[in-house]
């Protein structure tokens, strides 16, 4: 087993340890629109299931641009790539996603989990 595979498996078996939540982060995912008949209509978005741990920011890291108040910091796993464009719903509220960054230690083809800054 490689050392990637190794943190991954590490990584898998730490976030659903404590992703004790009854509520399960969802990653929504809108499809793209298409035009019918002079209007652009929008699939039904897909969610996806995100296991993982939300922690909030340190106030000595907002800066009110990057981070800003309010702001919480997702380390999920993820059958998808989250990006900018999809929401994610915790605890019944629907939050848009500022930055997604993945923690990848051999490179893109090797990602061991995603940190996503969210915010509402």
């Amino acid at each position: 087993m490689s050392f990637a595979e190794e943190m991954k498996a590490v990584s898998d078996e730490l976030l659903s340890q404590f992703d004790e939540r009854t509520d399960k982060i969802k990653l929504k995912v809108t499809g793209e629109s298409t035009f019918v008949d002079g209007e652009d209509v929008f699939p039904d978005p897909t969610e996806y299931d995100m296991t993982g741990v939300a922690t909030n920011y340190n106030e000595a890291l907002f800066n009110g641009t990057t981070v800003q108040t309010g702001d919480i910091l997702l380390t999920v796993l993820c059958e998808v790539t989250p990006d900018q464009s999809n929401k994610v719903v915790m605890d019944g509220s629907e939050y848009s996603i500022a930055s997604v960054k993945p923690s990848a230690y051999t490179g893109i083809d090797k990602v061991i989990n995603f940190k996503v800054l969210v915010r509402k």
